[in-house]
């Protein structure tokens, strides 16, 4: 039965990321994203066409690294401890994608930097809230 309670955890998880993205990347950040990108980014007719199944793995790390550092840790004894939890997961892994970037790649746009920091602090924050709240309801239902 603790598979089941891992398992669908890690979904709402997964569907936070998956909402949250879209949202964040699909419309918000669309233009931007194509206006500063440009030639990196594979689009037609103002679409952007990713790779899905290396975003769904990305996705995939994202919220294990997010159910093992931070949900399982010792420090989850509430959703203050969560949250910040997230929050700090969540800079560090947008820091060190986009900080790379920023190292290695010629334009590489500082506001884009700024803004998908903030967004993965933001994001990661809310996915653990998210899994850590039903955690809670599951574990009393189940």
């Amino acid at each position: 039965m603790d598979i089941l309670k891992i398992i669908l955890t890690f979904a709402v998880g997964y569907g936070v990321i998956l909402i949250g993205d879209a949202i964040f990347l699909g419309r918000v950040m669309h233009q931007f994203i194509i206006d500063k990108f440009g030639p990196l980014v594979e689009s037609s007719n103002g679409s952007i066409n990713m790779n899905l199944g290396v975003g769904l793995a990305a996705w995939f790390v994202i919220v294990m690294m997010i159910y093992v550092f931070v949900l399982k840790s010792g420090y989850a004894v509430s959703y203050g401890s969560i949250a910040l939890g997230g929050a700090i997961m969540g800079f560090l892994m947008y820091s060190m994608y986009d900080l790379t970037n920023l190292t290695f790649l010629k334009d590489y746009p500082v506001s884009f930097v700024i803004t998908d920091i903030a967004w993965g602090t933001f994001l990661c924050s809310a996915i653990a809230v998210a899994m850590y709240a039903f955690s809670i309801w599951i574990n009393k239902v189940i």
